[in-house]
């Protein structure tokens, strides 16, 4: 125990430097507590003018003239002070006037300890001297000039200010560079020189700053904010438990029991334990614990303070004494720069190959706009990888802050269970895992399966049981109109028969090089001649490029056939079927189902590329969608336009040799009833060629029709209360009643849905369409609504809330062309967790480019310990 511990405490006055107030050093917490909420706040001694407060260290010894002097000023020498009103303010303190020593014979000023860092031991140290000079009124300015209206100042004053400045960088430099070669450098001479030469540049910067706006009147000065003290509390190191010798111990004095004041330090905290648990707390200030009186005692702070010491290598006496260690060290910290500059372009490398899907050696480990869009949708679709397992992409819909439409994918999962209530799981543990709020689901989209769509045990009625509200259910589009097309075509004998055609002669030529490269002989001598396409099994309204491909290269075709059909250079089996492919094309029913076929398949091809837009907002979908069912309605009901492209036809059949009437009656020629069923056979309705083919046409047309009618009216009802409102132009025919529909469509998870006040939703409308005159469609009313948010909130959420309804799935079915990219045969043992990562880099390539790479350096090196210091 400590020998000082029995004698009487003597009370010191201090100052508070926050309120001014008076009071002794055992009032100090309480004070804090009631004056100042519990804030540490820095005192000064009212006697010596020494700061006692917690971010001052406890150092050894601190012996400096500058303190020698103080004493000679309490003892009324005048002396020192007219020595330091003498010195110019830009001569820094010379660092040979400062001694510190390891050995003290008077009492070393009493301060708290709180460090681990030695270098920061040394700076806080030397605030102690700053703070000492300017409490004790000691001036170091002596300008005769101050800022006043009496002095002039003008552009040369502040040159020659910046000139000052420049040569205390350059003092600066020298220092280091000094520090750089000397044999045996002192470490705490070149951190006091250059705190001193920094903090006279912060003076003269500040004080240039404020003679420049003097002389700038046109700027306004701008407020003096006091600087907030950023003190650093140290973590004290607690004792240590011995389940052995059931003891405590101190760490700090276990590491270093001996050294200077400790020939007197109890041996029990470092070697024998202590077991006086009753005592370890203290009872009153008279009778410290055990506790208190270690952690108080100057043999645990010199330990404290080697262990430091030993913490910090640039204090080490191998690296200040010898040149090759210290050029060691400063080796190092460049090369830590260095390494960071590598991990920097390896970062960069791994962006640029994560968004471009390509292969990388290792293994693999973000703003989320989507919790800032309040609400959002979900849309997901499956489909099997290279390594025929069934993976689930989950997308999500929403209207980010700057009122921008975006589809990203959330995660890419595979799915085990493809029923309607595993899938909907599925989903829903996604929704979890990526700390998305379930409440706030507004609508889901998937394509037209039945384990997707079922309206019993489908996954949108079981998503909607697993997330405790309605979520209302707006199938893909472009899958419906798919779908559409492929029973419209299966309508007609003869359309389906012409892409039976179409797929036998792509797989004739493909399965052979030796035929593919005379059909690309033929090509070549077409301008503008197209390559045969394959016939997409899912995708039909992608069968228009394949009959686009035939139709502008028919003539070659027929001439290569005809050519392969007769050559003996190729094998019998090449020539019948070049000879069997050669008739079924030279028939007028497959040249008058190309000509009708071609332009109903580029039309439901342009109509499914717009669904696929990221930026198609619902109402627009159901108004194209709308308008293309009445060209195909138009197209149905002309008679006159379908004779015409059948007489079309029968003038391209002549110029290849084609009889259309001696192959109609050969195939489809008419067939009398039997007198058993009907006794008047001549009596039965006209049947030609036209009359035949429109007949066709029209099973086509009509089949296509009544399915999207049908489609558009389901759709229109999920979304009719916005349907009816958004439609441009805005209409003020409209009620309350109209708005409390649109509020019920809003999720649980929002704050719009708790509204009630539905005359004010209106009065927001009304202002909203006096102000979208103008607007040529629902985006430029959204466009103004995000201009005048804070004005009309109500009706902005409503405008997010039809933008976030999907119209297809095409953002999961693009994640899944990344997905074989990604995926491939050589990466095919790829894991779930590196699949997911890279799936996310690739296709949210906007918001990779955004990441600052460094900030991936320093968190990778915090991670673990690695081998390189970066």
């Amino acid at each position: 125990m400590n020998m000082n511990t029995n004698k009487k405490r003597k009370r010191t006055k201090l100052v508070c430097l926050k309120c001014g107030s008076t009071f002794d050093d055992d009032y100090k917490k309480k004070h804090e507590l009631t004056q100042h909420g519990g804030e540490k706040v820095r005192e000064n001694n009212k006697n010596d003018s020494q700061p006692t407060n917690s971010e001052i260290i406890d150092f050894p010894s601190i012996s400096t003239t500058i303190l020698e002097e103080d004493i000679e000023k309490k003892n009324g020498h005048s002396s020192t002070d007219e020595k330091i009103l003498n010195k110019s303010s830009l001569s820094p303190i010379k660092p040979e006037s400062i001694n510190i020593e390891s050995d003290v014979k008077t009492k070393p000023v009493e301060l708290e300890i709180n460090t681990t860092d030695m270098v920061e031991n040394v700076e806080n140290s030397f605030k102690i001297i700053n703070e000492h000079l300017e409490n004790s009124n000691i001036i170091l300015d002596n300008s005769s000039c101050t800022e006043s209206s009496s002095c002039a100042y003008d552009w040369v004053a502040c040159a020659g200010m910046i000139e000052s400045l420049i040569n205390s960088f350059q003092d600066c430099s020298m220092l280091l560079k000094k520090l750089k070669t000397e044999n045996a450098p002192n470490p705490i001479s070149f951190l006091v020189s250059t705190s001193h030469i920094i903090s006279s540049i912060k003076a003269e910067s500040e004080k240039y700053l404020s003679i420049s706006n003097l002389v700038l009147n046109s700027l306004v000065s701008l407020s003096q904010v006091a600087p907030k003290e950023n003190v650093d509390y140290f973590l004290e190191h607690d004792p240590e438990y011995s389940l052995i010798k059931d003891a405590a111990f101190c760490f700090i004095c276990t590491l270093f029991p001996n050294g200077p004041n400790r020939n007197y330090s109890d041996s029990a905290w470092s070697e024998i334990g202590v077991r006086s648990w009753h005592k370890m707390k203290g009872r009153g200030i008279k009778k410290p614990g055990k506790l208190h009186q270690h952690f108080t005692s100057n043999a645990h702070k010199s330990a404290l303070i080697d262990f430091s010491n030993f913490l910090n290598f640039s204090g080490h006496i191998e690296c200040i004494l010898n040149k090759k260690n210290r050029e060691q060290a400063i080796n190092d910290e460049h090369q830590n720069k260095f390494n960071q500059e590598v991990l920097n372009i390896l970062f960069d490398i791994t962006r640029m190959l994560s968004r471009q899907g390509l292969a990388f050696r290792g293994d693999g480990s973000e703003e989320n706009e989507v919790k800032e869009a309040d609400i959002y949708s979900v849309m997901a679709d499956t489909t099997p990888d290279i390594s025929h397992r069934d993976q689930l992409s989950v997308c999500v819909r929403y209207v980010n802050a700057a009122g921008e439409i975006s589809e990203r994918l959330l995660e890419i999962i595979e799915a085990s269970d493809k029923t309607g209530l595993g899938i909907a799981e599925t989903i829903e543990s996604v929704i979890i895992n990526n700390e998305l709020p379930p409440k706030n689901v507004v609508f889901q989209s998937y394509d037209f399966a039945s384990s997707m769509s079922g309206k019993i045990n489908g996954t949108q009625q079981k998503l909607s049981e697993l997330l405790g509200h309605t979520v209302l259910f707006i199938p893909c589009q472009a899958h419906r109109m798919n779908t559409f097309l492929e029973h419209s075509c299966n309508a007609s004998v003869i359309v389906g028969d012409l892409f039976l055609v179409l797929e036998h002669m792509y797989v004739f030529f493909s399965s052979s090089t030796k035929r593919y490269a005379h059909l690309q002989k033929s090509l070549s001598e077409i301008e503008n001649s197209l390559q045969l396409r394959n016939l997409s099994k899912k995708r039909w309204t992608a069968r228009a490029e394949s009959i686009k491909a035939v139709w502008v290269s028919f003539d070659s075709i027929v001439k290569t056939l005809e050519e392969m059909s007769t050559a003996q250079y190729f094998d019998k089996n090449t020539r019948s079927q070049a000879l069997g492919i050669t008739k079924k094309i030279l028939t007028f029913d497959f040249v008058v189902s190309l000509y009708f076929m071609k332009n109903v398949m580029y039309k439901m091809k342009i109509l499914t590329e717009s669904f696929e837009a990221k930026d198609l907002n619902i109402i627009d979908a159901l108004m194209l969608l709308n308008s293309s069912t009445d060209i195909f309605n138009d197209i149905n009901n002309d008679s006159i336009g379908m004779d015409n492209l059948i007489d079309s036809s029968i003038n391209y059949a002549h110029q290849l040799n084609i009889n259309p009437e001696s192959d109609f009656n050969k195939i489809h020629r008419r067939r009398l009833l039997p007198k058993r069923l009907d006794s008047n056979p001549s009596s039965q309705a006209i049947f030609d060629l036209k009359t035949f083919y429109r007949s066709e046409f029209k099973k086509v047309l009509d089949t296509l029709t009544t399915l999207t009618s049908e489609h558009l009216k389901k759709c229109i009802a999920t979304v009719e209360p916005l349907f009816n409102l958004l439609k441009v132009p805005l209409s003020n025919k409209h009620s309350a009643e109209d708005f409390e529909k649109i509020i019920n469509l809003f999720p649980p998870g929002c704050s719009v849905s708790n509204i009630k006040d539905f005359d004010a939703v209106y009065s927001e409308y009304l202002v909203l369409a006096h102000r979208c005159k103008d607007a040529k469609n629902v985006l430029d009313i959204l466009n103004v609504s995000e201009m005048y948010k804070n004005i009309l909130p109500n009706m902005n959420k409503i405008l997010r809330l039809m933008f976030t309804a999907p119209v297809s799935t095409a953002s999961n079915e693009r994640a899944f062309s990344k997905l074989k990219l990604i995926k491939n045969f050589l990466r095919s043992t790829m894991n779930a967790d590196r699949l997911q990562n890279l799936m996310l880099l690739n296709t949210n390539k906007d918001i990779l480019d955004t990441i600052d790479t460094m900030v991936l350096v320093k968190k990778w090196s915090h991670l673990k310990h690695r081998r390189i210091e970066v």
